[in-house]
Parts: C-alpha cells; sequence; structure tokens
C-alpha cells in the first residue's frame, strides 16, 4: 500500500469513526440512523425484559428454551459490538482523545460500567467462573434504557439539577416515617405484641 492509498484509508477511517460517534453517542432527531438505532436498542431490552419475566414460569422457559436462548445470545452480541465501537469512536470528542486515557476515562462513566455490566456476565461462565445472581445482574439491561430515550435523558437532568431539593423532600419523608414507626410501635405493641414486637416491625408495616 502507498501513500496515498493509506492517506485515503486513514480518511476513511476518520469519516467512520465520526458517523459511528455521531450515532451511538451524540443523539440527534435529525438524524435517522441514531434515532434508528436508538429504537432499536430500546425494542432489544424491552424483549429481554419480557423474556426474562416470562423465564420465571418453568413451563414457560422449557417450551421457548430455544427461542430465549437465541435472544441472549444475539443480545450480548449487540452489546459486545456497541460498547466496543463506543470505546473506539470516543476520541473523536476532545475530551476524550487521548487514545488510552480518553478511553480509560470514558469507560469509567456510570453509563459505560452499566453498560459493561449488562453483558459482561454472560462470559465469565465461559471463562470457568461462577456466577450468581446472573438474572439480577441483567436487570442493568433496562438502565441502559435511559441511553436511548430523550424523555428518560430530560428526566435524568431534571433530577440532577434537583437533587438537593430531592434529597430534602426524601429526608423528610424519611423523618415522618420513622416517627409514624414509633407511634404504630408505642400504641401496637401493648395490644399486639406478636405482630409488633419492635419498630422495625412498624416500620415495615
Amino acid at each position: 500500500m502507498n501513500t496515498a492509498d493509506q492517506n485515503i484509508f486513514k480518511i476513511n477511517i476518520s469519516r467512520a469513526k465520526k458517523y459511528i460517534h455521531r450515532v451511538l453517542d451524540v443523539p440527534t432527531y435529525n438524524d435517522k440512523a441514531s434515532r434508528a438505532f436508538d429504537d432499536f436498542m430500546i425494542t432489544l431490552i424491552v424483549l429481554n425484559m419480557i423474556a426474562m419475566l416470562l423465564q420465571t414460569s418453568d413451563s414457560i422457559a422449557a417450551a421457548g428454551h430455544f427461542i430465549f436462548t437465541i435472544l441472549e445470545i444475539f443480545t450480548i452480541v449487540v452489546f459486545t459490538i456497541e460498547y466496543a465501537l463506543r470505546v473506539w469512536s470516543i476520541t473523536v470528542n476532545h475530551k476524550y482523545s487521548k487514545p488510552f486515557w480518553g478511553r480509560a476515562r470514558f469507560c469509567l462513566k456510570p453509563l459505560m460500567i452499566v453498560d459493561l455490566i449488562a453483558f459482561l456476565p454472560f462470559y465469565l461462565p465461559l471463562a470457568g467462573m461462577d456466577l450468581r445472581y446472573a438474572r439480577i445482574l441483567k436487570l442493568f439491561r433496562l438502565i441502559k434504557i435511559v441511553r436511548y430515550s430523550s424523555t428518560l435523558r430530560f428526566f435524568g437532568k431534571i433530577i440532577y439539577k434537583k437533587r438537593e431539593e430531592l434529597l430534602i423532600t426524601m429526608s423528610l419523608l424519611f423523618v415522618i416515617l420513622i416517627l409514624c414507626s414509633l407511634l404504630i410501635y408505642d400504641v401496637e405493641n401493648k395490644v399486639n405484641q406478636a405482630v409488633f414486637p419492635g419498630i422495625l416491625d412498624a416500620f415495615w408495616w
């Protein structure tokens, strides 16, 4: 490959990286590819959640074992490729432009950690590692939906901006709950000690 061909190759790679980054990490309502990708991922995540719920029934899990297995493998492949492409193309962003440290900092972002947990447990048993609670870890796939839904992203921004007010509200609710538990315990313990033997039981009630 001569110098001219190498330059053309590098230009094409650069264009591909920018395009992939725009589709994956820069959601724009005017970009049909970005919107189609978001819709596809949301559909895939919802199907995974439905499959997980259906598999709690032994009869349904046995009857649809092949379909559930195919869906799981397809999902893992898609999530793995998506994660790899995000890490590869992120250097387009000037904040993560350094090939190693930029990608390392990007991988430590909360949503990237969620993305990793969404598919990594599948590979651990293949490496001979015993992984418990795999079904619980699959719930991280539901959290991934925040990345692809503009409404949920907007909701998340509101929560972040109002985090202090929400924290105060939750603290007040917790204090009220404790006070109510104390009152319930004080009243009920005298006449119904078997049901309310302690404050924690009143709190749970």
